[in-house]
């Protein structure tokens, strides 16, 4: 592995039924090991979206606690920090609007890391529509300020 360069893959879940990020994030991930980057996927499995493939060393068990926030964990932004804290990198967050995303950019602000965000299709016109009335909050909430960093 190459020390130098380390790339934490921050995506909310990837369950089977969330779509394709849930395949192609897996595979960046072993992509990225493959050719010597160390890479440390983190997310949260939700049972409610199917079976993961396979666990991951960030995996984190969701807890679900509040419908305003989407997927939330309590442990998720600590644990993502305490791993972040041991091995600094580039932070690579994978979508948008759901609470881990917030959480890497708070992370990578904290530690003072490069942030990367592949919206992967959820700033799309039909992406935005769908419950428009959430991301309207997030975006005030968190959403603008993440993208802005």
């Amino acid at each position: 592995m190459n020390n130098s360069i380390v790339g934490h893959q921050v995506i909310a879940s990837i369950n089977d039924e969330v779509g394709g990020p849930a395949q192609s994030v897996p595979s960046l991930h072993q992509a990225l090991k493959y050719n010597g980057v160390e890479s440390i996927l983190h997310t949260m499995h939700n049972p409610r979206f199917g079976e993961m493939k396979e666990p991951f060393e960030g995996m984190i068990q969701l807890s679900r606690l509040s419908w305003l926030t989407a997927d939330w964990s309590p442990t998720f932004s600590q644990r993502l920090r305490e791993r972040i804290e041991v091995r600094p990198g580039v932070i690579h967050n994978h979508g948008c609007w759901l609470a881990p995303n917030w959480q890497a950019r708070k992370a990578a602000r904290q530690f003072r890391l490069p942030l990367l965000i592949s919206p992967r299709g959820m700033l799309e016109p039909w992406s935005l529509k769908y419950r428009s009335w959430k991301k309207k909050i997030a975006w005030r909430l968190y959403e603008e300020n993440n993208l802005n960093s």
